[in-house]
């Protein structure tokens, strides 16, 4: 399963938790704008219309002297509008902008990667404008209370930007997620966010493979960026950013940003790159299987059921045939756990939302519990192929999806469910014998006291 991502309004809300804000404001002055109609606009539609549709749809080759100035224009065009006057709120113009920068990287081509030599040309264009709004010193985002429309609209750009899988891309996120010696972001949280997200776009296993799986070299950088990417995003989900209160509003705020860590790193499908000497490299399964069981959050609020359902979207995906170190049944048990407590939540919040008339304001869900069950549905099967002829295959199959199964289904259609009690049984009767994620190391035993609830 390709994760899906919210849309620009999902991300608009979520920043609305982070930022007290009142309403996006302030056009940019024309000192601060980048680029105008006479030296951008009109270019890109008129002189550079043809040439860079051709080279988009890889209907020719780019060649880097000629093509410069194309690539200055279309860098200012696809990126810096959104420091134009008039594109400081969704509208039909704002749209506009993304609309352009959808079509750029949704091509078949940037698809395929079959344009990938023009994007290389192109990428460092686009991320020196993003530069120069999100992360240089004089930057607008420097400046965010009364730039904040403009680093939004640019910062919402940044999960699409990371479609053309460029190690440009990979590169500049790093540095947007990056954090001071006293370990607060570099830049706004809600910058520091989409970026994380723009990350998990990199570590999805869709799109262009620009990376040759018959040579060692590009597959060993490829594999050292993943592992970065991988430091980075667990840095994150540790702390988004330092916490500002207490209370709900304050917990809730914390947890909508770290979630995106959460799916983020739930795209990456190795639950282990490297055990050497007792040491770690990239154990994905661990953070995956530590987040799912309710184990204590590094900083901040423990992590929320939909945080930990994340994390099972992941653990279900991960490749794990032939990973003799990996505990399944560990991994089956804390699946198992989460699927309870889902069932048990949705039993809670099913009489609340379900007594609001259609068409009337009232409580809503807590979740979005359609997208869940049918993800969990989707995902689950992956997971059961994975573990083939295995035990732990066998009591997936068995005891958890059989016994889940009419709860999912009750769910996507929002419809009162019965508590799984014989799932629950089987997980109350039968806790992993080993509490380790990978088998024989200590370091990655989670505290089962907190995984058995």
């Amino acid at each position: 399963m390709q994760h899906c991502t919210p849309g620009v309004g999902r991300l608009l809300a979520g920043l609305a938790v982070i930022v007290a804000a009142g309403r996006l404001v302030a056009p940019v002055s024309a000192q601060q704008q980048i680029g105008t109609s006479e030296n951008t606009g009109i270019p890109f539609t008129t002189t550079h219309k043809d040439r860079y549709e051709a080279l988009r749809e890889y209907k020719t080759v780019p060649d880097a002297a000629k093509d410069k100035a194309l690539l200055e224009v279309a860098g200012r065009y696809l990126v810096g509008r959104v420091t134009w006057p008039g594109y400081q709120k969704w509208d039909s113009s704002l749209k506009d902008v993304y609309d352009e920068f959808n079509k750029l990287m949704d091509s078949p081509a940037t698809k395929k990667g079959t344009n990938q030599e023009f994007m290389k040309l192109l990428a460092p264009e686009l991320i020196a404008n993003f530069s120069k709004i999100l992360l240089d010193p004089d930057s607008h985002a420097r400046d965010f209370k009364n730039h904040q429309a403009t680093v939004t609209n640019a910062a919402l750009l940044l999960p699409v930007l990371a479609k053309c899988k460029q190690n440009a891309v990979h590169e500049f996120l790093l540095k947007l997620v990056e954090t001071d010696k006293d370990g607060k972001p570099v830049v706004h949280p809600f910058i520091r966010m989409c970026a994380i997200k723009a990350m998990g776009e990199l570590n999805n296993p869709g799109g262009p493979e620009l990376d040759s799986k018959d040579n060692f070299q590009q597959q060993e950088k490829k594999r050292d960026r993943e592992l970065a990417r991988l430091e980075a995003i667990v840095k994150f989900i540790d702390q988004p950013y330092p916490p500002e209160g207490t209370g709900a509003e304050y917990d809730n705020a914390y947890r909508y940003v770290r979630r995106e860590g959460v799916k983020a790193l739930a795209q990456l499908r190795k639950p282990i790159y490297e055990i050497k000497k007792g040491t770690f490299a990239g154990p994905v399964a661990f953070h995956l299987l530590k987040i799912a069981s309710g184990s204590p959050a590094a900083v901040g609020p423990p992590y929320s059921l939909s945080e930990r359902l994340e994390a099972v979207i992941g653990i279900a995906q991960l490749e794990t045939a032939g990973v003799k170190i990996y505990n399944n049944e560990l991994a089956v048990y804390v699946v198992a756990n989460v699927l309870i407590d889902m069932a048990s939540a949705y039993g809670e919040d099913f009489p609340i939302f379900s007594a609001v008339p259609k068409g009337k304001d009232g409580p809503q869900a807590i979740l979005p519990w359609k997208y869940y069950a049918g993800a969990l549905e989707e995902v689950l099967p992956v997971m059961s192929a994975s573990l083939k002829n295995t035990p732990a295959a066998k009591s997936l199959d068995e005891k958890v999806r059989t016994n889940i199964k009419d709860v999912m289904a009750q769910m996507k259609v929002l419809r009162k469910i019965e508590s799984p009690q014989v799932l629950q049984t089987f997980v109350a009767n039968n806790p992993p014998a080993v509490n380790e994620v990978y088998l024989g190391n200590k370091d990655s035993a989670l505290p089962l006291g907190q995984v058995a609830k």
